[in-house]
């Protein structure tokens, strides 16, 4: 049995051991390519044969007076110089062919030349002068230059012996066959000075079950069952050399007259797939080549994945991830389909070994959580100095622009002065005469309160007398501007009692915008200083105690400042959604505008005195008068102009908005507007960025497109989850922040993981 066990090589080359030799296709292609003087190179996985088909080539070559040099790198080591690397080859060379140059006075000789124009004087100087006929150099384990930092000028002086060989013709005798575990790329990366583009590629295949047959010869089984065996054994091994001759040895030690399927699945179970026989050397080095050598572990097992879930993918020779998956073995193609290898790979290397070794590569959960506190404490300091306010505001514009369009309030009519009004009466106010008029005219229809968003504190053309008879109405509600460092202060028309003036002001924000409104203001931080109230608050207090019998009331916390009915009026703090230290002087409320098109049912002061307006449109309804007209100064940005530059709202349809919005809250009870505490942003802020953490690393290994695809998704939600909330519930949350904090917490995973990718390919290649 022992004899007959011997003709199995699993280590080393077949020569060595005295077992038996198969010859493949690849045989007689590369002692073609070596009669042929041309540059060969046989890289592949490891175990496939490399070593045993070049000694029977330099054996063949041999037998046809063809001199053959075998240098093995790995006996010259890597922890030398250069200088020592590449003496350590001429000393190969002169060993092998016994030359009568002394190499080491030679090399001395020419030490004020480079090294690489010594070693291709010393080819065409000494080698091609001392040997006749044709000299191949097979180079073995090519593969140990990867951690030379010198080897390029190597790979280019082999370039030159074919390229130069026009010019000298006695470069033809001499030829050069690499071999090793390693992919062109690899070994150089300089496309047009590498020697591997002029040469041919030799490829090693699996044997097939005719180049088998003679391995059942150490078989003790009848022969008719030879075949029958083979089969069983390559349907394991799919012919691959190491792992058949490996089978083949464990069969031989089991010797029977015939081998059941079975019987080969429970030998191969307890040669390779069991905990402690994966860490046979094949295995090992598959293994290897998968995590450790890897150019990109994450890439390379992914793309693996891919390989065993979809049964194949196309091959592609300028991937790099692929070619490695070919090199490492585990992977072959199979006309133009990279499919595994062989059974054994597939149940060594499953789908639960790939998840497993993807894990490792994660980050653990601990980490995640403390990495994405961290990143959300930024975000929040950061937050807390103002950064974020524009960005902000900016998205809340959006999101106010488009959402639900509430349409006209019903209880209220907007009698604009328009431009065609203007000019009609050749100024560009109107006179107190035409107000007066039209002020009589809402009168005779019974309104319930008139707002004059007008200046009247000095009189414009003829009619004084027949508008300080209107202003005298009790349902009449006129302004002043209390103005700011900016505006002077305009009092009201002198006519008006205390009780009906109000003040039409507006709180701007940095960017000239209207997101807020005062309610209550004071022109001293005097505690006895005078209050005054807002134009658009005071008309629907009027409104709310002439309809529905409502008058205002004390709220019952410290921030509810004013109750009307059971709604309750809260302060606006500086931090208020995506504010961070706004002026909250006065009592202010955040702005929940109605509509973008028509805040109210809009006549003109023309239809008015012309009596074109239906009276039930006035009759117990709020009726505001204001200048409308484009040439109004009093024009103004708001959310809605995100949708245009020249969306410009005039004062009066903004007060339309203000008396919409308390009317709407009181009387439809739809919520003020409200937003998160800090605290409680802070925690949601903390929080979402946890969970995208915790996400995306179970996420982080699919495909770009699909991170792309998912991380959009969770920012769309994130989006239309605020914007439902604004439409629904007014409640304002700030966005920018938490979405920012959501994509620098997946910035850093991926940060994370791209270095440990780094440090696996970096500990792999100087291992």
């Amino acid at each position: 049995m022992s004899n007959k066990s011997s003709i199995y090589t699993t280590g080393g080359t077949v020569q060595a051991g005295g077992g038996i030799y198969l010859i493949r296709k690849a045989d007689n292609e590369l002692l073609q390519l070596c009669r042929d003087g041309k540059f060969a190179y046989v890289l592949t996985s490891r175990q496939m044969g490399k070593s045993s088909l070049m000694v029977e080539t330099a054996k063949r070559l041999e037998e046809e007076s063809i001199n053959s040099v075998i240098i093995d790198l790995t006996k010259i080591g890597t922890a030398v110089t250069a200088e020592q690397w590449y003496l350590g080859i001429l000393t190969e060379i002169d060993e092998t062919l016994m030359l009568n140059t002394d190499i080491f006075e030679w090399w001395e000789k020419y030490k004020h030349l480079g090294i690489t124009q010594r070693l291709t004087r010393f080819f065409e100087e000494v080698l091609l002068e001392e040997i006749e006929g044709r000299i191949v150099l097979f180079i073995d384990e090519i593969d140990t230059t990867l951690s030379l930092n010198f080897t390029d000028d190597f790979f280019i002086a082999i370039r030159y012996f074919y390229t130069a060989r026009a010019q000298k013709t006695k470069l033809k005798r001499f030829s050069f066959v690499l071999l090793g575990v390693a992919s062109p790329n690899e070994l150089i990366q300089d496309p047009k000075r590498t020697p591997f583009n002029i040469g041919t590629q030799i490829e090693l295949t699996d044997f097939s079950q005719k180049e088998l047959l003679p391995l059942a010869e150490g078989l003790n089984i009848e022969p008719h069952n030879k075949t029958n065996t083979i089969d069983e054994v390559v349907l394991w091994t799919g012919g691959h050399p190491y792992l058949t001759q490996y089978l083949f040895q464990k069969l031989s030690e089991k010797p029977q007259k015939s081998y059941s399927r079975e019987k080969i699945t429970e030998i191969v179970t307890q040669s390779f797939l069991l905990p402690n026989e994966s860490q046979d050397s094949n295995l090992s080095f598959v293994r290897d080549m998968l995590i450790k050598r890897s150019p990109d572990k994450w890439m390379t097992l992914r793309e693996y994945k891919t390989v065993v879930n979809n049964r194949g993918i196309d091959d592609d020779k300028r991937s790099l991830i692929k070619n490695h998956l070919k090199l490492s073995g585990i992977v072959t193609n199979r006309n133009g389909k990279l499919q595994t290898r062989n059974r054994i790979y597939q149940k060594v290397f499953d789908n639960k070994w790939i998840t497993k070794q993807l894990s490792l590569m994660r980050p653990s959960i601990r980490t995640i959580i403390g990495s994405s506190f961290l990143t959300s404490i930024a975000i929040i300091i950061i937050k807390s100095l103002g950064a974020f306010v524009p960005l902000e505001l900016g998205i809340h514009d959006v999101i106010v622009s488009y959402a639900y369009d509430k349409g006209p309030d019903p209880r209220i009519l907007l009698v604009e002065i328009n431009k065609q009004d203007l000019d009609n009466q050749l100024s560009d106010s109107p006179s107190d005469q035409s107000i007066a008029d039209a002020i009589e005219i809402i009168q005779s229809h019974n309104p319930a309160t008139i707002g004059l968003d007008l200046h009247r504190n000095f009189p414009i053309g003829e009619g004084r007398p027949a508008l300080a008879r209107s202003l005298a109405a009790d349902n009449i509600i006129g302004i002043t501007k209390l103005g700011d460092f900016q505006r002077e202060r305009i009092p009201p028309a002198p006519e008006l009692r205390p009780e009906q003036v109000s003040f039409n002001d507006f709180p701007l924000d940095a960017d000239d915008k209207i997101r807020r409104n005062l309610l209550y203001a004071s022109l001293s931080t005097d505690e006895d200083a005078e209050v005054f109230i807002s134009f658009g608050l005071l008309v629907a207090m009027h409104y709310l105690e002439k309809q529905h019998g409502l008058q205002p009331a004390p709220g019952d916390t410290e921030d509810e400042f004013l109750k009307l009915g059971d709604t309750a009026f809260k302060l606006m703090n500086s931090t208020f959604g995506g504010y961070q230290d706004v002026d909250t002087s006065g009592y202010q409320i955040p702005m929940a505008y109605r509509s973008p098109t028509q805040v109210a049912r809009r006549v003109s002061l023309t239809d008015i005195l012309t009596g074109a307006v239906n009276p039930e449109s006035i009759t117990n309804k709020v009726v505001l008068i204001g200048i409308t007209a484009y040439t109004s100064n009093e024009k103004f940005f708001t959310p809605y102009n995100i949708r245009s530059d020249t969306f410009h709202t005039s004062g009066v349809e903004i007060h339309t908005h203000m008396v919409s919005q308390i009317l709407t809250a009181v009387l439809d009870k739809r919520p003020l507007p409200s937003s998160l505490s800090e605290i409680y942003e802070a925690a949601y802020i903390t929080v979402l960025t946890v969970v995208s953490g915790l996400l995306i690393r179970h996420i982080f290994f699919y495909k770009f497109y699909v991170l792309c695809t998912i991380f959009i998704t969770i920012l769309g939600v994130l989006f239309l989850t605020h914007a439902l909330y604004w439409a629904i519930w007014t409640y304002w949350i700030p966005l920018f922040a938490p979405a920012l904090s959501l994509s620098m917490v997946n910035v850093v995973v991926a940060i994370w993981m791209r270095t440990e990718r780094l440090l696996i390919v970096h500990s792999s290649s100087i291992g």
